[in-house]
């Protein structure tokens, strides 16, 4: 079967829910290491850093700690939200699915993603 690893913590953002800095981030990726690696999916709340998180202001606002887990883990597919700007690279399988613009107006379709499982 497919496995997937979902993550609702992002960095800190307006001291708002499921919020940490990059330090609890590889604290906890690292208590999960072994799910990590034998997972398919990777649903996260946030983005990582490079991908999908630029935000208006100039920023990028992805974590570092998330890119380098995923850099060692290469899940086959990691999805996303947080970041109200949609984001793919098929590629990658890298995918950000927020359905809100910057003003929290419900504007994008969500996506349809299609999934074959590969072999690890």
């Amino acid at each position: 079967g497919v496995k997937i690893f979902g993550c609702p913590w992002t960095l800190e953002f307006n001291h708002w829910a499921f919020n940490c800095n990059e330090s609890s981030m590889y604290t906890m990726l690292s208590k999960y290491e072994k799910d990590l690696a034998d997972s398919d999916i990777w649903l996260f709340h946030g983005p990582m850093y490079g991908f999908g998180d630029f935000v208006g202001r100039g920023e990028l606002i992805g974590s570092r700690i998330v890119r380098d887990f995923y850099q060692i883990h290469n899940p086959e597919l990691y999805i996303f939200g947080h970041n109200h700007n949609p984001y793919q690279n098929k590629n990658m399988g890298i995918y950000g699915v927020s359905l809100s613009n910057d003003s929290y107006e419900m504007v994008y379709e969500p996506p349809i993603i299609e999934y074959t499982k590969e072999s690890k």
